[in-house]
């Protein structure tokens, strides 16, 4: 879409794990390698200051080592760049990967997370549940799913990692909600800012923006 409106965009993903080439409904396979690229060892493959923009949409909670991605990423950011980063941190009370609230504040590996999986699995919630077979193969899954593959933090660490690389974050809620919602949901429009980004806050997580010094 990006490039449709003329701007010289690219996107970057760890393909590592695929074992088979990307499928058609996850990449058009003419633009994978080119403008669809790998990440090998976690690296950005474009040179120092190359970009006025980055982009994460529902990304860093899967990054394991987020100090090497803020590194590569502020690498390729020219001075006064911009970093716009759109993910769920540990406080948000939907873990909108299983459709289980409160499910990823349990600790990795415990059993206690499993049989409230289960629990909640049995009520009826989650999702994927057709997909994934009887209530224990799905709370199995799930719960092998945040174990491997997500990467909660406080916002306490979030403002670490990314206060180390870059400057003024803004968080921005309530417009991205704003902006979403469009004319509709005009009560929901009606609210204050404030409410609006709590709202955003526990439904979904953090929205904000952050710039590259420019001078380092």
């Amino acid at each position: 879409m990006l490039r449709e409106q003329g701007c010289d965009a690219f996107g970057c993903d760890a393909f590592g794990h695929m074992t088979t080439q990307p499928r058609d409904y996850l990449l058009q396979p003419q633009w994978f390698g080119t403008v669809i690229r790998d990440m090998p060892g976690g690296k950005i493959p474009f040179p120092d200051g190359h970009f006025d923009m980055v982009v994460n949409n529902q990304v860093m909670e899967h990054v394991e080592n987020l100090e090497l991605t803020l590194t590569e990423i502020c690498r390729v950011l020219r001075p006064g760049g911009i970093l716009f980063s759109l993910f769920p941190d540990k406080s948000v009370w939907r873990e909108g990967h299983c459709g289980i609230a409160f499910l990823h504040w349990f600790p990795k590996g415990s059993r206690t997370r499993y049989y409230y999986a289960l629990l909640c699995r049995a009520l009826g919630l989650g999702y994927h549940k057709r997909k994934l077979g009887t209530i224990r193969a799905w709370a199995e899954n799930r719960c092998r799913y945040l174990d491997e593959q997500t990467f909660y933090r406080s916002l306490e660490e979030i403002y670490r990692l990314y206060g180390s690389h870059f400057v003024n974050l803004r968080h921005c809620e309530a417009s991205f909600l704003k902006a979403r919602l469009g004319g509709r949901l005009r009560a929901l429009q009606a609210l204050p800012d404030p409410v609006l980004a709590r709202i955003v806050r526990i439904a979904a997580g953090c929205v904000f923006a952050c710039e590259k010094p420019r001078s380092m």
